[in-house]
């Protein structure tokens, strides 16, 4: 078994991991909320653009959404 780490960005950049991770976060809202999966990953994109610090917890709570269990999911 090989186990890779691209620690600096050299075979994929890092932002790619988090666009993957915001689609996978408005498709589990989408279904368990009923919010817009294009509109939630705009949203965090955006986010993520202002500040890497709390990215979830802030779009969560411009929905009225937040809590600390439904981040930890």
């Amino acid at each position: 078994m090989v186990i890779v780490f691209d620690l600096d960005d050299t075979l994929f950049p890092d932002i790619s991991f988090v666009f993957s991770g915001f689609k996978a976060v408005g498709a589990y809202l989408h279904t368990y909320l009923g919010i817009d999966k294009g509109q939630i990953e705009g949203e965090l994109c955006q986010a993520l653009s202002i500040s890497r610090n709390e990215v979830f917890d802030r779009v969560l709570k411009s929905h009225g959404v937040y809590s600390k269990q439904l981040v930890a999911s």
